[in-house]
């Protein structure tokens, strides 16, 4: 899955390792890093070290940036997630 962030530069409240952003298709979550600032997503703060799923349409905002969040899972993705084995 490709994924690409750019933020402006000089932000004095987003730091180098402030938010991880984990892309395992069809699953897209972000992990607080413990920055100094914390993340918001749809501008509710993320707690230090809070992981939280996304699925597409939240805003996620570092400091002064702002991304729109777009998850696009493709048949290759999908086709390659594992199918529960049902219990019987």
């Amino acid at each position: 899955a490709d994924a690409d962030a750019r933020l402006s530069d000089g932000d004095p409240y987003v730091s180098r390792r402030h938010l991880l952003v984990e892309v395992a298709p069809p699953i897209c979550r972000v992990l607080d890093l413990r920055g100094l600032n914390p993340a918001f997503i749809d501008g509710e703060a993320l707690a230090p070290r809070e992981s939280r799923a996304l699925v597409g349409g939240e805003v996620l905002r570092l400091g002064f940036s702002e991304l729109r969040v777009q998850v696009v899972v493709t048949a290759e993705a999908e086709a390659a997630v594992p199918v529960p084995a049902s219990v019987t």
